[in-house]
């Protein structure tokens, strides 16, 4: 693959490339890597988005763009490991070692009651947790 063409203009806190146009007398915000994709393919169809092949926001290079839902996006995330996960997410409430200890109390037959106790889960989260509904990246 060609390298990437960094946008030079004004970024997003996410990094995305962004200027200013103005349609129908309305100032608006557009990304520029779909301004680049609609300038070297054409318009972009309803119900899709421009995604970067790349993983770099900045990048406007034609070849490192394409075409895809908001679902092939999640997908590519994930199969990337680039989604947030355990304590880098920031809604987690607890911390990787806490996860983990609990896991261990209960594996050594501790009631899930005792081991959100002694580690300062909830018992909710706790029930969660042990049940493998989330923070499951966490090993013993």
């Amino acid at each position: 693959m060609s390298p990437c063409q960094e946008y030079e203009g004004l970024k997003n806190a996410k990094g995305y490339g962004q200027f200013h146009v103005r349609v129908n007398g309305k100032r608006t915000t557009e990304k520029a890597h779909r301004a680049a994709y609609r300038l070297h393919y054409g318009v972009s169809p309803v119900g899709k988005i421009v995604r970067h092949k790349c993983d770099n926001p900045s990048c406007v290079n034609p070849e490192h763009l394409e075409l895809g839902t908001h679902q092939d996006n999640v997908n590519d995330r994930q199969a990337r490991s680039r989604q947030a996960v355990g304590e880098s997410h920031g809604r987690t409430k607890y911390l990787d070692v806490q996860v983990a200890e609990l896991k261990r109390l209960f594996s050594e037959g501790k009631s899930r009651k005792e081991a959100a106790a002694l580690t300062g889960i909830s018992y909710k989260h706790a029930l969660c947790i042990i049940a493998g509904g989330s923070r499951k990246t966490v090993v013993l």
